[in-house]
């Protein structure tokens, strides 16, 4: 996936000053004939913000994803998504024929060292009768320390797995193995997915279940990049329809440039009533206090954005630095509320501002 930076974008939204042409003489009568209407501006507010769908997922620091130490089959779940869980819990069951060699090898190699000890002990009292050598007593302390070692290495992969103390001792004292390893909760919260059903293979280190702490709720925003573009970190959102606020905490400096699209990672401001996986839709307020313009009055020249302006005896044109908001523009000077622009027709006054009639005009404008 190739990534653009999202300069490129931000160069496009120099803070200039509006400035406004000669006026165009027109009547009302011509406007009617060449159906130009002109609307008037109003001041924004956090309504005229952008509009999209976002998805509701934990905090970054929050989210643990438990592993598969071993391969094998998803033998049974003991929870089921949503439940509130503790450190410890036991969630899911998985049969491994490789943790069953491995607590084989365990049980053996512990049957061993309990060996090794006796000799190391018989030898050490017929050494202190001057019966043997102290090379033969050398030799049992040796045997019994590289079996100890290797006991004491396959019960720590054994504790890796997920087995407790009390488990190992369980399982040393029945001296039967199964194969069978618990998949438990490293934190409290609640486990918000399940990779894979019962029965199913599950790979080594493959992401089994994913458990969210409790912890406060953020969402994940695939915002387009001319709204991303400017936008900060601590910016005010809102979910439509409801109460909630959200506080901007990240920004993806980068375009996505399959999408368009950056994302965002906002943390709602109070405990919500939501869910992680569930979609909503996002508010994103003006960045900027000023004047909402209409998009079909915007008219774009290279660089440049510029709106026609209803005067007292015709039209005038200005060129504004516009920042997008929503399905419109916000400009923070150049225009007041309660002036009016032209939202249709256009480019019939483009052409009279490059010296064509209006006849000219509307030609120029059905040919683009």
């Amino acid at each position: 996936m190739k990534l653009i930076p999202i300069l490129v974008l931000t160069a496009l939204l120099g803070a200039a000053h509006a400035t406004a042409q000669p006026e165009f003489a027109l009547d009302a009568e011509a406007m009617d004939r060449q159906s130009i209407i002109f609307a008037p501006v109003m001041t924004a507010d956090s309504s005229h913000g952008t509009r999209l769908p976002a998805t509701v997922v934990g905090s970054p620091d929050s989210a643990s994803a438990l592993v598969a130490r071993f391969p094998g089959t998803l033998e049974q779940w003991h929870v089921t998504p949503g439940t509130e869980i503790v450190a410890g819990q036991l969630l899911a069951s998985i049969r491994s024929n490789e943790l069953l060699q491995l607590q084989q090898e365990w049980l053996v190699l512990g049957s061993e060292v309990a060996l090794a000890e006796q000799n190391r002990n018989r030898d050490q009292g017929l050494f202190d009768q001057g019966i043997i050598s102290a090379q033969r007593l050398q030799q049992a302390v040796r045997s019994h320390e590289q079996l100890a070692i290797r006991h004491a290495a396959l019960r720590q992969q054994l504790l890796s797995a997920g087995f407790n103390s009390q488990q190992l001792t369980a399982l040393q004292g029945t001296q039967s193995a199964d194969g069978v390893y618990p998949l438990s909760a490293t934190i409290a919260g609640v486990l918000t997915r399940r990779a894979f059903n019962a029965g199913e293979f599950v790979p080594a280190f493959a992401p089994v279940a994913t458990v969210l702490a409790d912890a406060s709720l953020w969402l994940n925003i695939q915002a387009p990049a001319r709204v991303a573009a400017v936008l900060d970190t601590g910016h005010e959102l809102q979910i439509e329809g409801r109460d909630f606020t959200l506080t901007l905490r990240q920004i993806e400096r980068r375009v996505n440039a399959d999408t368009q699209t950056v994302t965002l990672l906002a943390e709602f401001d109070a405990p919500v009533d939501y869910m992680a996986g569930q979609v909503v839709s996002v508010l994103i307020p003006p960045v900027a206090s000023g004047v909402l313009v209409p998009a079909s009055a915007v008219v774009h020249s290279g660089d440049l954005t510029s709106v026609y302006v209803r005067t007292a005896n015709g039209f005038e044109v200005r060129d504004l630095a516009l920042i997008p908001a929503g399905d419109a523009y916000l400009a923070t000077s150049g225009i007041r509320a309660g002036e009016s622009v032209a939202v249709r027709g256009t480019a019939l006054l483009k052409g009279m501002q490059l010296g064509l009639g209006l006849d000219q005009g509307q030609d120029q404008g059905q040919g683009e």
